[in-house]
């Protein structure tokens, strides 16, 4: 580990915002020692001294009859894919059944959410999850967010998926016996073990806790953390941690003078921060405590399908066919991720001059309802040629080049031999 790892960070004010600013690095890859087993759909994991369930599936996507102008519903589907009861929904503590019309804008396919339910495993702690397509093993669906109860837990992603497709669900949880460390709520303060450290890096007053944001560039990283301007402020402990703070098996608690928890409001984390803010005041914080789980899990489930997407779709053998109820695409931009996520291509280029009749001149939002991926492809290669390059994953669109710019191209390679 870096011995400055914490002079990598600065901190400063804006009128708007804090920010903490640091290089641009890649963490290392899989830092943390990992068990790997498999979880069969019906059956139980026995784990940490309890069990790991998988209980059905949520999902959420717009029909042909509405638009980005409302939310979409979730309809939730127990571990055999049948539509799961208001009991059995209320058992496992489910109130996220609406999918937000503003997330969909970003990520305009259908919302998934993949739910479990644990008992008697000690202090355990889910990280993460991806989905696979089972067929190409392509990556379909990460991140999101996630949210969970005293006894069971969800996932929540966006999957470029609308047809009928056995996926591996991966997730990634910890658990102890737990090491536990508590120190003060002052700057600089925090843990170090054999293989991790997380640190204090400072704690900000007066801040907005449901805005934060972030930007990337040659320069480096800088966080913003935004200033309460709802007149309801929270504080944020801003923790750096090393080797990397996404995936480390670790939460912090926050404790008043009585020994009593409070309650978080939320959190965020990046490759190496950790941002946990609480609507309380900071002088009710008396204490921080670390649970640092030892042991860490890698699940692998294997599903046949994703239950209630399109029934048109439930046998299509070719993706350009998939069948779209309803999608709206933002920009331009959007076009090409969106085929080149629907098609499972990993890149995407345009080559030639674009003519007046191509995509980028259209306006934008454009809405398509009860169409394929096919009409969608077909819209995007107007004026042009598209090529779905297997060999290469690549989604290639190609325009006419002008005889001139031929005639200029050819003579420059000439005249530079």
């Amino acid at each position: 580990m870096d011995p400055d790892f914490l002079n990598n960070f600065t901190v400063s004010s804006e009128p708007a915002s804090f920010t903490v600013k640091y290089p641009s690095q890649m963490p290392q890859d899989n830092p943390f020692a990992v068990d790997l087993s498999e979880l069969s759909v019906g059956e139980s994991l026995e784990i940490g001294g309890g069990t790991l369930e998988y209980q059905g599936t949520g999902v959420a996507y717009y029909d042909a009859n509405q638009s980005m102008d409302m939310d979409a519903d979730y309809r939730f589907y127990d571990a055999e894919s049948r539509l799961m009861t208001e009991t059995r929904m209320q058992e496992l503590g489910i109130y996220n059944t609406i999918a937000r019309a503003s997330n969909f804008r970003y990520n305009p396919w259908p919302a998934v959410q993949f739910m479990f339910e644990h008992h008697g495993i000690e202090d355990i702690k889910f990280h993460s999850i991806k989905v696979f397509d089972a067929r190409t093993h392509t990556l379909i669906g990460s991140g999101g967010s996630s949210y969970g109860s005293p006894n069971s837990y969800r996932f929540q992603t966006y999957v470029p998926l609308w047809h009928r497709a056995p996926v591996d669900v991966v997730i990634e949880l910890s658990y102890g016996p737990s090491k536990i460390y508590e120190f003060a709520p002052k700057a600089g303060e925090g843990f170090q073990n054999e293989e991790s450290e997380c640190r204090l890096l400072h704690i900000f007053e007066g801040v907005d806790p449901y805005t934060s944001s972030s930007e990337s560039g040659e320069t480096g990283v800088t966080e913003r953390i935004h200033k309460d301007t709802r007149g309801d402020p929270g504080v944020c402990f801003f923790f750096v941690c090393q080797p990397q703070a996404s995936g480390m098996p670790v939460s912090f608690e926050f404790l008043d003078k009585d020994g009593n928890q409070l309650r978080t409001h939320g959190s965020s984390m990046s490759d190496f921060t950790h941002r946990i803010t609480l609507k309380e005041p900071l002088s009710k914080v008396s204490l921080i405590r670390a649970r640092y789980r030892t042991k860490r899990q890698r699940v692998v489930m294997h599903l046949p399908y994703i239950p209630g997407l399109p029934e048109q779709n439930n046998n299509v053998n070719d993706l350009l066919d998939v069948h779209i109820p309803y999608v709206r695409i933002d920009n331009s931009g959007q076009v090409s991720q969106f085929l080149r996520k629907t098609l499972q291509l990993s890149h995407s280029s345009i080559s030639g001059l674009s003519p007046q009749n191509s995509f980028r001149n259209y306006t934008f939002p454009m809405d398509f309802r009860d169409v394929t991926v096919r009409d969608i492809a077909k819209f995007y290669s107007t004026g042009g040629t598209l090529n779905i390059d297997i060999e290469n994953d690549k989604l290639e669109l190609q325009y006419p080049v002008p005889f001139r710019l031929k005639l200029a191209q050819f003579l420059q390679k000439i005249f530079n031999k």
